[in-house]
């Protein structure tokens, strides 16, 4: 059952293709949701290894040769630099980097995210 704050996304995102979707701070909620539109592909990271193995029982059934599901840290700025997508999503990403990071930090990732987004950030804290 997809939440009634996901719905609300997809009415705004009318006709817009998704295209090449990151889910940059994923979830079992936000990845069913994502794993479900009509995307030419989704990223989703995440930070622990327990989160993923979590999600990726979960996903697996959905999850397509071109989906991908990594376990990633935004303060490696390495990490992702040369990737681009045409919709990125932070769902609650900013209220879950204050167990890892500093708070002066969701600044710097703000910046890092929107550098990746072609078309739409979506920001749901």
């Amino acid at each position: 059952m997809v939440s009634t704050l996901f719905s609300h996304i997809e009415m705004i995102q009318g006709n817009n293709p998704w295209g090449k979707v990151l889910d940059a701070g994923t979830s079992i909620n936000s990845l069913s949701w994502i794993s479900q539109l009509n995307s030419e592909s989704w990223t989703a990271v995440t930070y622990t290894i327990n989160m993923k193995v979590d999600i990726q029982q979960i996903i697996s059934a959905k999850q397509r040769s071109q989906d991908r599901l990594l376990l990633g840290n935004w303060a490696d700025s390495d990490f992702m630099i040369n990737e681009r997508f045409d919709t990125v999503i932070a769902d609650y990403l900013l209220g879950a980097v204050d167990g890892f990071m500093p708070s002066y930090w969701q600044i710097p990732l703000l910046y890092r995210l929107k550098s990746l987004t072609l078309n739409r950030f979506i920001l749901l804290a």
